[in-house]
């Protein structure tokens, strides 16, 4: 049942706590957004980003929306 995205998040945030919930959902959205970013450049503007710089602009943007409040990385990752 987990062969699109859709029904992998709602399966995978079950497994999250409560607490944690917020945290993933906005993980994955990040992730999305950035990957659907990188397509966009790829097709349209015939750019290419390497995997370690497509990386680091998806660990930049975790930063600045855990700064922002949106993200939590800490408490998605602690025991």
């Amino acid at each position: 049942m987990e062969d699109n995205l859709p029904n992998w998040w709602l399966l995978a945030r079950k497994k999250m706590t409560k607490v944690r919930r917020k945290t993933f959902d906005s993980l994955c959205l990040l992730l999305s957004r950035q990957l659907w970013l990188e397509r966009n450049n790829r097709v349209f503007r015939n750019g290419v980003k390497l995997p370690d710089l497509l990386v680091g602009a998806i660990l930049e943007q975790a930063s600045l929306w855990s700064k922002a409040g949106l993200l939590d990385i800490v408490l998605l990752f602690s025991g």
